[in-house]
């Protein structure tokens, strides 16, 4: 039979295993909590390569319609803002031959396969294992 003492001291060490259990269970739920919020953040899409258009009250802008030339504006990028202003007309697009950075190199032309031709047999049967 166990004693009151013993009783309390399994029940005590019971107790303190379900409560680190209980809190490594809430950290791991906070841990995914907190990767999913980094995945849909705004921030992340800027780190994808887009911005983020404010007016002068902070308020995103989403069209270019929701613009007029001379209105100042914050143009938020992954690694931060600056400031720009409308001037009502984008800019000439430049041909995508003059975008190229002379850095990179070249892309490799790719080799076409050719078809690989099956030797023919003399008795133009299948042949023998044997």
């Amino acid at each position: 039979m166990e004693t009151a003492g013993e009783r309390l001291e399994t029940l005590a060490a019971r107790s303190a295993r379900a409560f680190i259990h209980g809190t490594e269970r809430r950290r791991a739920a906070l841990d995914r909590t907190a990767r999913l919020l980094d995945a849909v953040s705004y921030t992340a899409v800027l780190g994808r390569g887009f911005a983020l258009v404010r007016d002068e009250t902070g308020a995103p802008l989403r069209a270019v319609a929701d613009t007029k030339a001379g209105q100042t504006v914050s143009i938020e990028f992954a690694d931060g803002r600056i400031g720009a202003r409308i001037d009502g007309e984008p800019p000439p697009l430049v041909a995508s031959t003059e975008q190229a950075d002379p850095a990179d190199p070249p892309a490799p032309e790719t080799a076409t396969k050719r078809k690989r031709e099956k030797p023919q047999r003399a008795d133009g049967g299948q042949g023998t294992l044997f």
